[in-house]
């Protein structure tokens, strides 16, 4: 497994959703409304799981087969939604809107921000090596 993406994956995640949620608590504080922080929270989170793993996933399709690039931007995803403080109170991604910060928002915003991580990653992925040997850029 590529750990070197592995990482790159959960520093940029992590980084990425205590930006969103520091945003969030912005947006919140000045509109005095919680629900629209948590509606920016959610939206740029969506936004960077899209983007990021498929970035970082991307840059190595020539270099390494599929299995290792989506074992390593899953595993990522996951550690950096680990990472991230505002996950550790339930407050990491959209579930605050439906229910109180807690114990099921924390597994539901596990679920959703590796669904879409893991998106990402299957997407960026699809045109890597599934068997043999990689592309790679030598001759």
């Amino acid at each position: 497994m590529r750990t070197a993406l592995t990482a790159q994956v959960a520093l940029a995640t992590a980084a990425g959703g205590l930006a969103a949620g520091l945003l969030a608590s912005w947006a919140a504080e000045s509109t005095t409304d919680l629900r629209a922080g948590v509606a920016v929270r959610a939206v740029t989170v969506l936004a960077l799981l899209a983007a990021v793993p498929y970035v970082l996933v991307r840059r190595h399709v020539l270099d390494d087969r599929r299995g290792p690039l989506l074992a390593a931007g899953v595993l990522g995803t996951v550690l950096g939604y680990a990472a991230n403080p505002m996950a550790w109170d339930g407050r990491a991604f959209f579930t605050q809107l439906i229910t109180p910060p807690g114990v099921m928002s924390m597994a539901l915003d596990l679920l959703g921000w590796v669904s879409v991580g893991a998106l990402a990653v299957l997407a960026a992925s699809r045109s890597a090596a599934t068997h043999g040997e990689p592309v790679g850029y030598g001759t």
